[in-house]
């Protein structure tokens, strides 16, 4: 909670692009809203190869997602990413969404406190059938009801028929 602003943004940058050696960073509790120095921020996460954890909770990322969609891929780029509590909402769910279909490498995704409805639930089942990278995804403390979380499952483990079952993502595990 210092908030780093464009002049902390871009020394987290030149950071991440100056020392291959880290492997973690986590920037809490600041208002993100630099969009092209955020954007710059993220392309260095992903050129550098050694990180493997990045955790950027109660950031604004929401809002970001919203404005600069771009940057998703390369935050998708990294192994383990925690975006909880940005307020992503459906917006950022659909881009979420749409870059996870292009089985993004990510292999954990925790977006808990995202304001993620039941229509999100879909969206982001619908992509949990074919991505074969992402093995959890955490979704804890969002707006989804029983028809949600359902929907969810049966992405994972759907028993209604053998071939349904064939056909789960059974590399996944939800949180």
């Amino acid at each position: 909670n210092n908030q780093l602003g464009p002049d902390g943004i871009n020394f987290l940058t030149n950071v991440l692009e100056e020392n291959p050696l880290i492997s973690t960073v986590a920037i809490d509790d600041n208002e993100l809203d630099c969009g092209t120095e955020m954007l710059s921020l993220v392309e260095a996460a992903r050129n550098n190869t050694r990180l493997r954890i990045l955790q950027l909770n109660n950031c604004g990322i929401g809002r970001l997602i919203q404005i600069k969609p771009e940057m998703l891929p390369a935050l998708l780029s990294i192994d383990i990413l925690t975006i909880r509590n940005n307020s992503i909402g459906t917006c950022g769910a659909s881009a979420i969404s749409n870059c996870l279909a292009t089985n993004a490498r990510n292999m954990i995704l925790q977006l808990d406190d995202n304001l993620l409805n039941d229509n999100d639930a879909t969206l982001i089942a619908n992509v949990l059938k074919t991505n074969a990278n992402l093995l959890q995804l955490s979704l804890c403390g969002n707006n989804f009801t029983d028809t949600g979380i359902k929907c969810l499952y049966k992405s994972v483990c759907d028993d209604q028929s053998l071939n349904a079952i064939e056909d789960s993502n059974h590399t996944c595990e939800l949180k």
